[in-house]
């Protein structure tokens, strides 16, 4: 890996992370709508700023009905849930139940499309679960905590069949795919 690229990685990370600070600090005041709707125009303005200068073209002209489904599924949708959770939950534990979104995605492969899990998968996946019972558990005291955990969960549940989705809606749609073709297309951001 070139240092430019471990470069952008670790400052994605940063920022991924630092989107539930966010959410945290921010849906307490202006309510779960507004910071999911806030927290997509952040990321949708730095992609505005960022295409053109990589010289990426959009694809969004051929593609904009797909990604008006897929959106508000794989975003919109987790970014509310994820914002209700903040009312209720430290964002050190939204960040534990997000980490769960491959194993939704795992789960799903096995009872939707008969994929088997194979050599220690099923045991990474057990266990897996049960930390997240672990570390969520002191915070499932009230009523409230408990709706915002399962919240939580089913925000990262949505995160789990993304790829399937995508390839559902299109081929596409799949990132790379999409990369690809943006880098391609004729029109320009």
């Amino acid at each position: 890996m070139r240092a430019a690229d471990f470069g952008r990685l670790v400052a994605l990370a940063a920022i991924w992370g630092a989107s539930f600070l966010f959410t945290r600090i921010v849906a307490p005041v202006l309510g779960p709508l507004l910071t999911a709707d806030l927290r997509m125009l952040i990321a949708g303005l730095a992609l505005v700023a960022y295409f053109p200068s990589r010289r990426i073209r959009s694809a969004m002209a051929a593609l904009g009905r797909k990604y008006a489904f897929v959106g508000p599924l794989n975003s919109g949708l987790p970014f509310v849930l994820y914002a209700y959770s903040a009312l209720y939950l430290s964002a050190g534990l939204m960040a534990v139940l997000n980490a769960t979104a491959p194993m939704w995605g795992a789960l799903l492969t096995v009872l939707l499309l008969g994929e088997r899990l194979t050599g220690r998968a099923p045991a990474g996946l057990a266990l897996g679960v049960a930390g997240v019972a672990v570390l969520s558990r002191p915070d499932a005291g009230t009523a409230q905590a408990f709706l915002a955990i399962a919240a939580c969960l089913a925000a990262s549940f949505l995160y789990g069949p993304r790829r399937r989705i995508h390839e559902a809606v299109g081929p596409e749609m799949l990132p790379a795919r999409a990369w690809r073709s943006a880098r391609r297309s004729p029109q320009a951001c």
